[in-house]
């Protein structure tokens, strides 16, 4: 949603979000965070962002690079709504949600084929929420089974690291000979 202006009226503080036909109070509407401090007679226009956008845009606007966005492409997990005859790549404000998408997913570990899959299920209009859990509770797993591997070589190494003196040569290393064995 972008905020198009402010226009004098005469009327109060609630305004209609006109993506949803919804009423919105002053302080509920979305400036990204800014606060609003209307006197009366003010009100806001609330209307989608239907011009398209270039990939830098995107790119800022999602905290991403212009490659990440070319690479997602390459991927098949994004694409632009079209390209102007000199070949700039043009998106619609649903590109910048699924980069948003993408990059919360990666911050919960899943991969991109996992984020492929949970994208084919969001926009799948049968598919149930429960398909979603499922995924992420395997995911859960999967990532409670790599802690603990992780915890068990942590636990190697500070003993390796524990019976190191620091006054040997490498040769004599009780790390590096370790790492030599058949264990």
């Amino acid at each position: 949603m972008v905020a198009k202006g402010l226009e004098a009226d005469g009327g109060g503080t609630d305004f209609l979000d006109q993506s949803d036909g919804t009423w919105l109070a002053g302080s509920d509407l979305p400036l990204g965070g800014l606060t609003l401090y209307l006197s009366i007679g003010c009100k806001i226009i609330v209307e989608p962002m239907n011009e398209p956008l270039t990939i830098g845009k995107v790119a800022s606007a999602a905290g991403v690079n212009i490659q990440t966005i070319r690479y997602y492409e390459r991927r098949r997990l994004l694409a632009p709504a079209s390209r102007l005859e000199s070949g700039y790549r043009l998106y619609r404000l649903d590109a910048l949600q699924k980069l948003r998408f993408i990059k919360n997913a990666q911050k919960l570990g899943f991969s991109l084929e996992e984020i492929r899959s949970l994208l084919q299920l969001k926009s799948g209009p049968a598919v149930s929420c429960g398909k979603v859990r499922e995924k992420a509770a395997a995911h859960a797993r999967d990532i409670r089974e790599r802690i603990e591997r992780l915890m068990a070589m942590e636990k190697v190494l500070v003993r390796l690291v524990a019976t190191c003196q620091k006054r040997g040569r490498t040769g004599e290393c009780p790390i590096l000979a370790s790492l030599e064995s058949e264990k």
